[in-house]
């Protein structure tokens, strides 16, 4: 192989390397879109809250999903998929005069249990102690 063809081939190697590094963070943005837009939407079912759900929606395996989001963020998507619900959860805390009950149904936990124990799993604390912390 001549050194032009070698440095053509290596340029082509780097240009295929980068577009599936573009096309990776495009995929994370996506997802994370997605979280964001789904977390809070009446229509949403419970789903949300699986990687799987997401990789359906993405069109990709969940597998894939979870290489990409893990290699781009240095996190699963359990843990952005969690995170992104816990903010949603204070936030509807905070900002509303909603029940607990009506913000685990909000967040489409099947039962305000779920929610509750889910909470106090990534916080320490119930729902309703966070609450009235914040109000203090």
């Amino acid at each position: 192989m001549t050194s032009e063809s070698l440095r053509i081939k290596s340029t082509l190697a780097n240009d295929a390397r980068q577009d599936n590094q573009t096309a990776d963070i495009l995929l994370v943005s996506r997802f994370q879109s997605l979280i964001e837009a789904l977390t809070t939407n009446e229509e949403a079912s419970p789903g949300i809250r699986q990687a799987s759900f997401y990789a359906g929606k993405l069109n990709v395996h969940p597998n894939h999903l979870n290489a990409v989001v893990k290699r781009i963020t240095g996190k699963t998507t359990s843990s952005i998929i969690q995170n992104q619900l816990m903010a949603s959860a204070k936030s509807l805390l905070i900002q509303t005069n909603l029940s607990i009950k009506e913000i685990a149904f909000k967040l489409h936990f099947v039962e305000p249990t779920h929610f509750n124990s889910f909470f106090k799993k990534n916080t320490g604390i119930t729902p309703q102690q966070y609450r009235y912390n914040q109000h203090l």
